[in-house]
């Protein structure tokens, strides 16, 4: 499995229990490590960038 497959599977597991607003330690580390995944995808991947470039043109394959 490649690394971006990994990332996006372990930002979607990281995303069921990473609280918005953490108030344990345990909430506070998943919610750490779900932003620091999420950054990862978005700067070295450019994850959702492009679903969302193609929605502002209007790309059928998008707008449901």
């Amino acid at each position: 499995m490649s690394l971006y497959k990994r990332l996006i599977k372990e930002k979607d597991r990281l995303g069921k229990k990473a609280l918005r607003f953490p108030q344990t330690d345990k909430e506070l580390l998943d919610r750490k490590r779900w932003e620091r995944i999420y950054i990862i995808l978005t700067r070295r991947y450019e994850y959702e960038r492009e679903s969302f470039e193609n929605e502002l043109r209007g790309s059928p394959e998008h707008n449901s």
